[in-house]
Order: structure tokens, then sequence, then C-alpha cells
């Protein structure tokens, strides 16, 4: 039996429906930026989860973070793992991903004006493998009652899978074991706007085509965004919305401009720590492609933990991630210190 499923065996349906989650983004980004009686840049998040969707992975989609301008050398560092299966054969089309992967990355902000301009890098690694979740995967979707995704119940425990082909010309095609450099995002970041209640920052972001030809896409992507952070009862809030403007896929596939956005909020329990909660969307460079693992929006939702041991300090973040449209990565559990 072939491991590559057919279009016209399932179609590929929102687990929530993404008109509900676009609302409820816009309806949170109004709330942060209410005015409140006072406002301190004390900011535990958010987490620095990134999109690991086979399409995602090379492209400029630049993580969750706070408006804050650096006011001297800053460097952070986050740990992705994430659990991806697709397989899909419609159009031309043809995707066959199972598998596990790590991105590790560095983060560093220099500041060129300390507290209003910055210049920031971000430098990532990676490595896929047959991974370890396969039976917990399927215990926890039969708990609660999901299918998973289409032919993930019988595909082979820790199976290594990762290609993806259009006209049967291979585009990407990873192999197990093995670290892949990523494609190197910069960024200059200016604040625009600080309240006693809110701040406003504006970010212009390049990637760079350093990838490894598995890693990244081969191409320089643009793209820029509003942050905005706020102050609301307890609440510290985290939005931004943005837009990217990709290059070509491998040279070989147009790619559409698409909005990005998030949501984070942090709620103090202790001193010391802080619950975070943030979701993440985006419409799909490819939305006009009747295919639908790559062209539905993406939208994740991830509940985490921050600690801070000194008011001076690092902070530690733990997170997991959950896709709320059934497009890939199943999930991701992230690790941060900032």
């Amino acid at each position: 039996m072939s491991v590559i499923a057919t279009h016209s065996q399932k179609r590929y349906k929102p687990r929530t429906p993404v008109v509900r989650t676009c609302s409820l983004f816009a309806i949170l980004y109004l709330l942060a930026v209410q005015p409140a009686t006072a406002f301190e840049f004390d900011s535990f998040g958010p987490a620095l989860v990134r999109n690991h969707h086979p399409l995602y992975t090379g492209l400029l989609a630049p993580a969750p973070e706070t408006a804050k301008i650096a006011d001297s050398f800053d460097f952070s560092f986050s740990f992705n793992y994430t659990n991806v299966y697709m397989t899909e054969k419609t159009g031309g089309w043809t995707v066959g991903v199972d598998k596990e992967i790590i991105e590790a990355g560095a983060t560093l902000k220099f500041p060129l004006k300390a507290g209003e301009i910055e210049f920031g890098a971000y430098i990532p690694a990676y490595i896929s493998f047959g991974g370890v979740f396969d039976n917990l995967l399927r215990w926890w979707h039969r708990r609660i009652g999901m299918k998973g995704y289409n032919g993930q119940l019988e595909a082979p425990d820790f199976r290594y899978l990762d290609i993806v082909s259009l006209d049967n010309e291979i585009i990407t095609e990873g192999y197990a074991n093995r670290v892949y450099p990523g494609s190197v995002l910069f960024w200059f970041k200016k604040e625009l706007l600080n309240s006693e209640s809110y701040t406003v920052a504006g970010q212009v972001l390049v990637k760079a085509p350093t990838g490894d030809s598995y890693a990244g896409t081969g191409s320089w992507d643009g793209g820029a965004r509003l942050v905005i952070s706020g102050r609301w009862r307890e609440y510290l809030l985290h939005s931004s919305i943005g837009v990217t403007v990709p290059g070509k896929m491998k040279g070989k596939v147009d790619l559409d401009p698409f909005l990005t956005g998030y949501f984070a909020m942090e709620y103090p329990v202790a001193t010391r720590w802080r619950l975070l909660a943030q979701s993440q969307v985006n419409t799909s460079p490819l939305a006009t492609l009747n295919f639908e693992p790559y062209s539905l929006p993406f939208a994740e939702i991830t509940f985490g933990v921050a600690y801070r041991p000194s008011p001076e300090g690092r902070t530690y973040i733990v997170g997991i991630s959950e896709n709320l449209t059934q497009t890939a990565p199943d999930f991701t559990i992230n690790f941060s210190i900032r």
C-alpha cells in the first residue's frame, strides 16, 4: 500500500474554523492596545515558538516577541521539538512527511540607539529523524476521539519519510540524523510610540538564503510588522500584525505574499513565575493552490510557564503548542532562555 494518501480519500478540514480563529485574534489584538493604568517592561515571554510546517521551515516567519528595543547586547536561545506528519497526493503535488524535527536557534540583538533602535539576527540549525512520539500520539488521539492525520494511525512506528515533489520533480528532500544549517534572519527594529500604557515598535526583516537546500528556500524573503506590548489589568499582552513577501521556493515555485500575526499574554502567579498563552496565525503563500495541506491558513496555540529566578536574571520558558488547523505540525515542545 502506498505511503502517500490521495486527496480524494479524505479532505483536510480545520479542527477549528479559521474564521473564528482570526476573529478571536482580532478581538484580542484590540484588547492589547487599550489604555492601562501603568506599564513597565517586566515581560517574561513570549515563548519563541516557530512554525515547522514543511512549507514554512525555510520561509521568513519570525517568532513572537515583545515591542521592547534592546538597550544593551542581548542573547537568547530557543529549542523546538516538533512532530510532523503529512501525506498527500493531488494536482501534481506529492507530499510524504513523517518525522520529528529539532530546531535550535540563537537570537542576537545589538542596540544601535539604546532603547530606540536595534539590529538583530536569528541563526537556526535543524536535525530530523524518525522520532519517539508515534505511540504516544496514537494513544492521545484515541483518548480524545481524534482520528489524526490521513493515514497516521496505520503508519509504521518511528518511520522517517521526508520528501515533497511537484510534477515528479523533487522540491525538498530530507535525510535522517543530519544537521542542516538554516537561513539566517536579520532585522531592524525601531520604537514608534512609547506611553505609560503601551509600546509600539516597527520591525523590518530580511531572510538571507544561507540555509542548506533542505532547510532553506534558496531565495531572499522580506517582511515588516508592527509589534505592540501593553498591560490589561494584571495581564501583560503582546501582539503583532505583519506581511512577508517571499521569493521562489527552490527557484521553482512562485509564492504569494502572506499575512502573519500573533497574540500572547502573560499572567503573574508569583513574583518569579508567569503563565503564558499565545497563538500564531498566518495566511498561506500558496493560498490559491487547490492543495489544502499547503493552501490552508495556519493557526496554532501555545500554553507554557516562565520562570525568572532573579529580577536581573535570565528567563526560562517551557511550552507546548497544538495546531488548530489540520495542516501540520502535530505538536511542538518549546524551551527558551531569554
